[in-house]
């Protein structure tokens, strides 16, 4: 199932889009929807936080909210940002950057739900606005 959706899209996403349809002769249109399903295809969407959070120890939980990439990782993501940034990247690189985009947004909704358990606990305080 899809739904038909408009945009407004940044002239250099556009751009980059296109260099990689080129580099890869494929359509523009697949690219971009590729990306977008590796950006958030495989992200559960649940109403609560999942049962695993929920099962966490207070150690457990207090962890995960304060989980970071590690090192090598986060610093070849911030690497493959900047590429992308300066107009330097391949289309290797743009794979292998959406696939640590997605490891880093996993972690993140991990860590989000992590914090709210934390909070729920009276673990936390919640955070500031």
């Amino acid at each position: 199932m899809s739904t038909a959706l408009t945009l407004d899209v940044p002239d250099e996403v556009i751009q980059g889009a296109s260099l990689v349809a080129g580099a890869t002769q494929r359509n523009m249109v697949d690219v971009l929807q590729e990306a977008l399903s590796l950006a958030f295809g495989k992200l559960p969407t649940p109403v609560e936080p999942s049962g695993s959070v929920l099962q966490l120890t207070d150690a457990q939980v207090l962890a995960l909210g304060d989980a970071r990439l590690p090192r090598e990782t986060a610093a070849r993501l911030s690497e493959l940002s900047q590429r992308r940034q300066a107009g330097a990247q391949d289309p290797g690189e743009a794979a292998e950057l959406a696939a640590l985009m997605q490891a880093y947004q996993s972690l993140w909704l991990r860590q989000s739900e992590a914090l709210a358990e934390a909070v729920r606990r009276g673990l936390r305080s919640p955070l500031a606005p």
